[in-house]
């Protein structure tokens, strides 16, 4: 659940995720995909190119004093997010990887009908792991993950669009950290995740700037081999967002909070 700024919206439901043209062997390949980066390579494994997508439908939204306003009969919001990403391992212990996004929205209100499509919010980052997965027995795997994400989408201080269908990225290039450990046994896995995101200044107007609120994430996540190359998995994902500086003060009720579950077969 989210609460967000009136151009935001709060994209809730499930998210049926990700076709990986890898093997998904003993839970150590594909499972530990989260909120932060793509996911990681097992050991034997070099490189990776991952195909994925999301659907998610809008049920509704909170407004800035927090009130949740479900959508009315004759309105509704939907979103396709396609994506590619490659994994690459320079070292057993170092990582690299990038992700880019097709974002496609369909909106309706009244009798306004809107669909809009276009590149999102690129990703690149970089995955150390001081212990590796099987290293050490009953102890966990633990990576830290350094990342950028580029504002190669177009955002909303852009749009063209009367329901802002093609808005497709934040506008604002972020830095990111991170840290998850891992426990994975022959046929299963538990993770948890937690972060920091640090957006960096960007112009929305000539001579007016605006910084977005530091965020912070964290995610759980568990899962278990069904079948040899298929995996299912449950991620629980907490984020926050802090208030949101424009031309250097604040913005009163900017924050956002959201929680999310998804579902995933790999």
């Amino acid at each position: 659940m989210r609460r967000v700024r009136p151009w935001l919206a709060a994209l809730l439901g499930f998210a049926v995720v990700t076709t990986a043209p890898l093997a998904a062997h003993a839970g150590a390949c594909c499972l530990s995909s989260s909120a932060f980066g793509i996911g990681r390579l097992s050991l034997w494994e070099e490189f990776a190119v991952i195909v994925g997508g999301s659907y998610s439908p809008v049920l509704g939204r909170w407004d800035e004093n927090a009130r949740w306003h479900g959508n009315p009969s004759h309105s509704s919001e939907t979103e396709w997010r396609p994506q590619l990403s490659a994994l690459l391992a320079l070292h057993q212990r170092l990582q690299v990887s990038a992700r880019v996004p097709w974002v496609m929205t369909q909106k309706t209100s009244d009798a306004q009908h809107e669909s809009g499509s276009g590149i999102g919010d690129s990703l690149m980052a970089v995955r150390f792991e001081p212990i590796y997965q099987g290293e050490y027995s009953f102890v966990p795997e633990v990576a830290v993950t350094a990342g950028v994400v580029i504002p190669t989408g177009s955002s909303a201080n852009n749009t063209k669009a009367l329901l802002l269908t093609d808005v497709t990225g934040r506008g604002a290039w972020m830095l990111s950290a991170a840290v998850t450990v891992e426990w994975a046994r022959e046929f299963w896995f538990v993770q948890l995740g937690g972060g920091l995101t640090l957006p960096l200044p960007a112009q929305v107007t000539p001579g007016h700037n605006e910084r977005l609120g530091m965020g912070a994430q964290a995610t759980l996540a568990s899962g278990a081999e069904i079948h040899k190359g298929m995996v299912v998995s449950v991620v629980g994902r907490y984020a926050s967002e802090g208030t949101t500086l424009f031309d250097g003060k604040l913005v009163p009720k900017s924050q956002a909070y959201e929680f999310g579950l998804r579902r995933l077969a790999d």
